[in-house]
């Protein structure tokens, strides 16, 4: 598993064989989130909540109900 240190200015280097495998470009930007004690790094696609419309278009939703 590839590993990075966090530097006195806080910036972390991504190694390059996640930087070509993920195709990590200069200058995009990523959202981060913490739960319980993991840090996650999430590429910003720019559109923010709108950018999840139609995610779920044709899923099936014959086996889930409104109210209990």
């Amino acid at each position: 598993m590839p590993s990075a240190k966090v530097s006195e200015n806080f910036d972390i280097h991504i190694p390059k064989e996640l930087q070509d495998e993920l195709k990590i470009r200069p200058g995009q930007k990523f959202n981060f989130a913490a739960q319980d004690g993991v840090l996650f790094l999430v590429p910003d696609n720019g559109k923010g909540i709108e950018g999840l419309i139609g995610i779920a278009k044709g899923a099936d939703t014959s086996g889930f109900r409104d109210r209990p």
